[in-house]
Order: structure tokens, then C-alpha cells, then sequence
């Protein structure tokens, strides 16, 4: 991760942003079975761009084609990778972000549970926001 990429996850909390969200969704009983054309239809509904790449098994939620995130699902958790097509054109999963932002080390960072469809769009829709601020910031320093 560059720098100036390291940065802007820095300058909007991320760091915190993120552990926060997993102390509040910790592990528990999770939504085992969903339905993924309910998913996509709450999000599209929701006005979000999003597709399902059913070979790999999981989403994509994008805000333009070159800054976009994917998500997937596994035992009513979420593992997040943030998408940037810049210069260098990297997947960021959320957990080396953090690894990167700190000296945690890989195997003890958290993520998120959700045991509802309504949990699991705050989810997304909490990361997705983060992935905006994190443009924004980069775009306007």
C-alpha cells in the first residue's frame, strides 16, 4: 500500500471506524442460509450498484468502476475487500488493511457478524460509506 493510500485510510479513521463496527456485530448466532436474489434486490432497491459473481461467490458494490468493493459471505460473516484501480490497481481486504495501519497481527483482526438481512445492509452500507470517504480524501487531500 502507498503511502498516500495509507494515509487517507488513516485521516478517515478507518483504523477505529472498523473495530468499532466489529465490537458492536461480534459472533453469535449467525444467518446460515440466505437468499442471494434477496440480497440483491434489497440493495438495488436501495439504489446501490451491485452484482453477484456467483463463481467466486461473492459481491460487488460499486460507486464508479474503478473504486468499488466486494463482499462476501460465509457463516453470517463479512469479509470486505476495497477495489481501487489506480496506478497500481490492488484489492485491499479489510483485515491487511488493518494489518497495515498497525501491528496487529493478521490471524487476530475480527470481522463483522450479522444474524439479519437488516444487519447485513448496515454492514455493507457502513463499509460502502467508509469506501466514499476513503475517495474523497483521496481525491481532495
Amino acid at each position: 500500500m502507498n503511502d498516500n493510500l495509507k494515509e487517507a485510510f488513516l485521516d478517515v479513521g478507518f483504523f477505529d471506524k472498523y473495530f468499532l463496527i466489529c465490537e458492536k456485530y461480534p459472533e453469535r448466532d449467525p444467518l446460515e442460509k440466505f437468499d442471494i436474489n434477496y440480497i440483491l434486490n434489497l440493495f438495488s432497491e436501495e439504489g446501490f450498484n451491485i452484482k453477484y459473481f456467483k463463481k467466486e461467490r461473492f459481491f460487488s458494490v460499486f460507486y464508479t468502476p474503478e473504486f468499488y468493493m466486494n463482499f462476501s459471505i460465509k457463516h453470517g460473516c463479512c469479509e470486505f475487500i476495497f477495489v481501487i484501480n489506480d496506478s497500481e490497481s490492488i484489492a485491499y481486504p479489510v483485515s491487511k488493511i488493518i494489518r497495515s495501519l498497525s501491528n496487529v497481527k493478521l490471524d487476530t483482526v475480527k470481522k463483522p457478524f450479522f444474524n439479519s438481512y437488516d444487519e447485513l445492509f448496515f454492514l455493507v452500507s457502513y463499509f460502502f460509506e467508509l469506501l466514499k470517504m476513503l475517495l474523497y480524501r483521496l481525491n481532495n487531500g
